[in-house]
């Protein structure tokens, strides 16, 4: 046996025979097989989620290579819009396209409903993702002539659509509009605000009506 100095931490280990010529104690050497430094970042990342290299080295962490996917599918999507509208600058596209779907899931989402939907932009369906829709307000703003935004498939305005029904998404109006029920104190057919004790659906202005809902105030 004989002693050495860890080249890691700096802590003194024995070596064994056959661990001869060693330069990390056990606890440094466990934490190489599991951790490494990604060569791209610097940072401190796990080897079971690294990118590596023909030689089975890791060359490249996981957020590494979401980056490298983020990049590509923006890529894609200024690409695509440059083709439908060749006189915006492509600085401003990929500016819309970082405003509409900041975070990687709203960008993997508008770059996978574009390629199977190559005219969303200019025809968009009525099963629109609502991050479509802030790309056609960020394109409109930017000056874009070409892009339509998704409309309501009930009142048809290009407004921003909440829900999705089963003939295509739908506004928060019109979402209202057909959750609508007989209220209970006025009778008008309205969006239900909240429930009587019985049950019976209440609109805004009925339950304002309501003498059970007015109570003294604090001055008289």
């Amino acid at each position: 046996m004989s002693d050495r100095t860890c080249r890691r931490c700096g802590a003194n280990f024995s070596q064994a025979g056959q661990q001869r010529g060693r330069r990390l104690c056990d606890g440094c050497q466990a934490t190489r097989a599991t951790f490494f430094d990604c060569p791209r970042c610097g940072h401190h990342r796990e080897t079971r989620s690294a990118t590596r290299d023909s030689d089975g080295r890791p060359v490249g962490c996981w957020d590494c290579r979401q980056a490298d996917t983020a990049a590509a599918q923006t890529s894609a999507i200024v690409e695509h819009v440059a083709r439908l509208e060749p006189n915006l600058a492509l600085e401003v596209i990929a500016a819309a396209v970082a405003a509409a779907a900041p975070g990687r899931v709203l960008l993997k989402w508008l770059a996978e409903h574009l390629a199977v939907h190559p005219d969303a932009l200019s025809e968009p369906g009525p099963n629109a993702p609502r991050v479509l829709g802030r790309l056609a307000v960020a394109l409109e703003r930017a000056g874009s002539v070409t892009v339509r935004r998704p409309h309501c498939v009930d009142c048809r305005r290009p407004v921003p659509l909440v829900t999705t029904t089963d003939n295509g998404r739908v506004c928060n109006s019109c979402i209202q509009l057909r959750r609508a029920q007989p209220c209970g104190t006025c009778r008008a057919i309205a969006a239900v605000a909240r429930r009587m004790p019985n049950g019976d659906a209440q609109c805004r202005q009925g339950w304002g009506a309501d003498s059970r809902n007015h109570h003294p105030g604090v001055r008289c």
